[in-house]
């Protein structure tokens, strides 16, 4: 960087470098502009609406996040702040970022005075856990019992206490919290108590909960997943999902897909075989699916091609028991 070369100048320029977020220069100039134009609007009633609007007309899902966390540190409204920062979290959710956007759920919980969002602390929860950070995923599920969470929201809690113990290598805990929590009758919590006591199992009884939850719940992905975070307890059904349906970032250019072609994830397998078995099922109901192996992972991730009409796709999807979540891009 060159420097001015007179300190009359050199001040002029400390002095905007100090009111420019640090982390601005990371942004496109399109992000920049947006901040500038809603940064405008923060007395507007509908100021929360208008920046998620600007947020998914940017072509990149980092931008997006970072304007949406840019603008709720300014908004006026704390349901306004609220919405922004639960939008920032699902944004940043996409993008692997679980720490941040861990921080980003708590901020949301935490945005509307009085006893804080039980489902938004959840989801920070959630997070933590997926970003290996068990400590803080236990903390966060204790502290929702001070928060009157509902039935199916207080039995996650319980059930991400127990992916911590297994993480500490208390699988006799892990099992006790599964076990209490296997015949619920909410599904996502049954398919997650399921999953953690096969994860917690010894390995010859393994089979069995697969066998137990192929039965069970034969329609939901997430059931022959083995990975904690691709869990639907966490954030995406609970929170996110409707603000990524209804707010959906900008479409992409990706790998050999359409040119600006939106896509959506359904499920994450180990085994290609429950990958294409899925991928299957879903061109049954006239979706164009696809699997594809994610290099950072090694999972074999399902996915739709929202088409004309995302909305639409998202509804079917939701009609046939399937969660799903927009794609940063294709593995």
């Amino acid at each position: 960087m060159n420097l001015p070369a007179t300190p009359a100048k050199l001040a002029m320029f400390l002095a905007i470098l100090s009111v420019v977020p640090s982390n601005a220069f990371c942004q496109s100039a399109e992000a920049l502009a947006a901040r500038l134009a809603v940064m405008k609007k923060t007395t507007d009633a509908r100021f929360s609406s208008i920046a998620i609007d600007e947020a998914g007309k940017l072509a990149s899902v980092d931008d997006a996040q970072w304007l949406l966390g840019e603008l709720a540190g300014v908004a006026g409204q704390a349901g306004d702040r609220k919405a922004l920062y639960v939008g920032r979290a699902s944004l940043l959710e996409l993008v692997g970022k679980y720490r941040e956007a861990a921080s980003a759920w708590e901020a949301a919980a935490r945005a509307i005075p009085g006893v804080a969002d039980a489902r938004c602390l959840l989801s920070a929860a959630a997070c933590m856990l997926a970003a290996g950070e068990s400590d803080a995923a236990s903390g966060f599920a204790a502290a929702l019992s001070f928060c009157s969470p509902d039935a199916a929201t207080a039995s996650l809690a319980r059930l991400i206490s127990g992916w911590a113990a297994l993480s500490f290598g208390d699988a006799q805990t892990a099992r006790s919290i599964a076990s209490a929590a296997m015949d619920n009758p909410e599904p996502r919590v049954a398919v997650s108590a399921l999953l953690l006591a096969r994860a917690a199992a010894e390995e010859p009884d393994r089979e069995g909960y697969d066998r137990l939850l192929s039965k069970r719940f034969p329609g939901r992905p997430e059931a022959g997943s083995t990975v904690p975070l691709a869990l639907f307890l966490m954030t995406g059904s609970l929170t996110a999902g409707p603000m990524l349906a209804t707010a959906p970032v900008g479409s992409t250019n990706v790998g050999d897909g359409p040119v600006g072609a939106t896509f959506f994830q359904v499920g994450a397998f180990r085994d290609e075989a429950n990958a294409q078995a899925l991928v299957a099922r879903l061109a049954r109901l006239g979706l164009e699916a696809h699997a594809g192996r994610k290099a950072s992972s090694g999972l074999f991730v399902v996915y739709v091609n929202a088409g004309q009409d995302a909305q639409a796709t998202v509804l079917k999807l939701k009609d046939a028991g399937y969660e799903s979540w927009m794609m940063d891009g294709i593995p």
